[in-house]
């Protein structure tokens, strides 16, 4: 869809809805409005200009990639535009409104005055969020563990740190001192007790 005119158009990435602004080589807007931050509906306003748009830019954030994508596939020439630079180029100007912005990062797509951003593809941000997933998963079961061991303590249980396993005997610290009671949410382990291995099964299955 690059063509020589010079039409270059700005889609928002809001939560619900996005403001688009198309202007021409010039600068004058051609276009602008509001519509729902779905890849089809940019795409049904902007089929107008079938043949005439050079540049479609988004702005980098949360819905880009998926919008991104989407649109590319559809045949648009896209363009991912830096926001912490945008920012800076809007932040000055005294009508602030999604519109307003909306014609101010059109301007900056035509005038070339924005910084480029690579977008990642689908592969690499599944990647990303398993072991994002991942990383939570081990968090939550270090801290289960800190938080059993500091309650044994309390009767002078002490846990055996083991490198494999998820399983920790626990020894008294001393004579004298009488076991706190393991309530029903743990697992005996020869008159210790362990976190239920749960989230690090999970961490496991991650891992395979």
């Amino acid at each position: 869809m690059e063509s020589s005119d010079g039409h270059v158009c700005r889609i928002g990435r809001g939560g619900k809805q996005t403001a688009v602004c198309v202007v021409d080589e010039v600068g004058k807007i051609i276009f602008r409005g509001i519509v729902d931050t779905h890849p089809e509906m940019p795409a049904a306003a902007l089929k107008r200009f079938d043949g005439k748009l050079a540049k479609v830019g988004l702005e980098s954030g949360p819905f880009t990639p998926h919008l991104f994508r989407s649109l590319a596939a559809m045949g648009y020439p896209m363009v991912c535009m830096d926001a912490r630079r945008a920012a800076d180029a809007i932040k000055g100007r005294r009508i602030k409104s999604d519109k307003a912005d909306a014609f101010a990062l059109a301007e900056m797509l035509r005038t070339g005055w924005f910084s480029p951003v690579h977008v990642k593809s689908n592969d690499s941000h599944k990647i990303k969020t398993f072991l994002g997933a991942r990383d939570q998963l081990v968090k939550v079961k270090r801290a289960l563990g800190n938080q059993v061991r500091g309650l044994l303590r309390l009767s002078a249980l002490v846990f055996h740190r083991r490198a494999q396993g998820h399983r920790g005997g626990a020894r008294s610290a001393g004579p004298g001192f009488r076991p706190l009671e393991v309530p029903g949410g743990f697992e005996g382990d020869r008159g210790g007790c362990a976190v239920r291995p749960g989230p690090q099964i999970q961490c496991a299955n991650f891992d395979q």
